[in-house]
């Protein structure tokens, strides 16, 4: 036999099933009306299930990696001055892994660079590059059209293989070389 309260438990269940619209708006108006409170009762759920909610998300980033990657390109493209504060801290913060970044990038470099490279045509790029910046006042890179470390395609660091792009260009390009950037 049911309890009173079980009875009346089943009975709102079955109203609210027969009133779904009149149950969200309901819902959404004390949302909206009480905000504090919903933020601190996420809070507190949050940090009482805190391993079952890294779980979830970890769940979820694994199985969707295309939805996470276009979020996270949305946001910065929505956000670019606390993408720009963020990667500043970043580098305060973290100066010994910025530097061994570096290092590696220039290893790689090297790694890429045949002995038969055009070292004063190399150079004269970068000098290029430098001189349209101060000219313009427009940051430009020099690029590798074919990345040193591309995902499906590598390049050599030589002339033939640079070229100069405005920073904003440079950086929307990423790691991809024609083919992919084309398709």
């Amino acid at each position: 036999m049911m309890s009173t309260t079980d009875q009346e438990r089943a009975r709102v269940r079955v109203w609210q099933a027969a009133n779904q619209g009149k149950v969200r708006a309901y819902r959404a108006a004390w949302r909206a009306a009480n905000p504090g409170k919903m933020q601190a009762c996420r809070d507190a759920w949050e940090d009482a299930n805190q391993e079952r909610e890294r779980s979830r998300k970890k769940a979820w980033r694994v199985a969707n990696p295309e939805k996470r990657r276009a979020r996270k390109k949305a946001y910065r493209a929505a956000h670019p001055e606390r993408e720009r504060s963020r990667h500043k801290a970043y580098r305060a913060a973290n100066p010994d892994k910025v530097a061994a970044d570096h290092v590696r990038r220039r290893a790689a470099e090297r790694q890429a660079q045949p002995a038969w490279a055009d070292q004063c045509a190399i150079a004269q790029i970068y000098k290029e590059a430098a001189r349209l910046t101060r000219q313009t006042g427009i940051v430009h890179h020099v690029d590798h059209v074919y990345p040193l470390a591309g995902r499906t395609v590598s390049g050599l660091h030589v002339e033939v293989n640079l070229q100069i792009l405005t920073a904003t260009e440079n950086l929307r390009k990423g790691n991809a070389h024609p083919i992919e950037r084309a398709a």
